[in-house]
């Protein structure tokens, strides 16, 4: 029976859920925001399916690094749509071309939730920041039903290295249809804290948010910015210095409890691929960097190589040292992100009064901010944004 005797001891992938034969357990979110397993134990049989599949209970991180490579989609549309150099976006749209899966997160509503997609159009989804923690429901079920009916047909899963081993765990064997990427994380907000923005931006305006982007490329790729689109037809595009669900993620100031005790930090990962922003582009390559965003990848397995050898036409491609680029753009591949020492504060003042009222009580946005929110545009519109950028890439993103 899985038994959560401290917050830090899951982080939520679900797996529990998917194996348990009895469907006896269930996610129950805390005053937080965040899900953990509740087991009823009168229906529960004492099968240890649970256990076999936590990630946090069984850490089977073999895969190495073989290589790392710096990327960009060659389709400048796709290039918009995504956090950073489109890796994942090319790969899920010419495996469903081919009548293949992807399998990624997207946001619904106010909602982040991982999806099944077999179509080339409808990936696009799956691109860009979340922020939030993905619900997983029966992804890994779903996922391997797919994986047994259609074992001709490629299955690319991505999610966060903790879903990814969930996957692995879950699945208890090798299939060679099926292609796995980690997104290289810095923590995961709960899905309340999305909810939360979702509901105070669209009351401000009175309108429904009908497409949000948390890393829109307005300023180019080192000063994104989060954009909405409103159905009333205004539109909003802020910083991490003036925007709410931003400014929070990047104080880590809402992560979930296990985010600051991950079992699954290291160079070794459950994946074939791990993707991680390229800011440093230019010093890893020698060559100018365009401003519209790269992709870092370690390659890891034999699969993840056929992968980007098959589609690798569609990218522009640069072989960089992997360590180089995990020192220079990944510390969180190894690092642990700490807790803000006011995390216990912020989600009081949340409880208490909001989520604009719990950020001015403990990450307030300053007059500085705003000042520096202002000039952005006028910067960007005579070229000294990218400079700017260049010099000190924080201070405008």
């Amino acid at each position: 029976m899985i038994i959560i005797e401290k917050r830090e001891q899951c982080c939520g992938c679900e797996a529990c859920t998917n194996i348990c034969p009895k469907n006896c357990i269930n996610m129950t979110a805390d005053d937080e925001g965040f899900l953990y397993p509740h087991v009823d134990e009168d229906k529960c049989v004492s099968c240890g399916l649970c256990e076999k599949v936590c990630p946090f209970i069984n850490t089977d991180l073999s895969n190495e690094v073989k290589y790392g490579l710096a990327m960009q989609a060659k389709d400048k549309e796709i290039l918009k749509e995504c956090a950073s150099g489109g890796v994942y976006t090319v790969l899920a749209k010419h495996i469903t071309s081919a009548g293949g899966y992807a399998i990624g997160a997207s946001i619904n509503d106010d909602a982040v939730k991982h999806t099944i997609l077999n179509d080339p159009i409808a990936v696009v989804s799956h691109s860009s920041s979340k922020y939030s923690q993905s619900r997983t429901f029966s992804i890994y079920k779903d996922t391997k039903k797919i994986l047994e009916d259609y074992p001709n047909h490629k299955v690319l899963f991505s999610g966060t290295p903790c879903q990814v081993l969930a996957l692995k765990n879950y699945l208890g064997r090798e299939y060679d249809n099926l292609y796995t990427i980690d997104v290289v994380c810095a923590g995961v907000m709960s899905t309340r804290i999305l909810s939360d923005y979702v509901h105070y931006m669209e009351g401000r305006k009175g309108s429904k948010i009908s497409k949000l982007n948390f890393k829109f490329k307005e300023y180019g790729y080192a000063s994104f910015t989060t954009k909405l689109l409103f159905d009333c037809g205004d539109e909003y595009s802020r910083s991490r210095l003036t925007d709410y669900l931003i400014k929070v993620f990047t104080a880590h100031i809402a992560d979930r409890p296990s985010c600051g005790a991950c079992v699954v930090k290291g160079d070794k990962r459950a994946s074939d691929l791990s993707i991680f922003d390229c800011w440093h582009f230019a010093e890893l390559t020698g060559k100018e960097d365009n401003d519209l965003g790269h992709t870092n990848v370690l390659v890891r397995t034999a699969k993840g190589q056929e992968l980007l050898e098959t589609y690798g036409n569609c990218f522009e491609i640069y072989d960089v040292n992997w360590q180089k680029a995990i020192h220079l753009d990944g510390n969180m591949v190894y690092g642990i992100q700490k807790h803000h020492p006011k995390r216990q504060e912020f989600f009081h003042h949340l409880n208490e009064g909001g989520l604009e009222y719990a950020i001015q009580k403990n990450i307030p946005v300053t007059y500085s901010d705003k000042i520096k929110e202002k000039l952005k545009r006028p910067l960007y519109k005579i070229g000294l944004i990218k400079l700017a950028g260049r010099i000190n890439k924080k201070y405008f993103s």
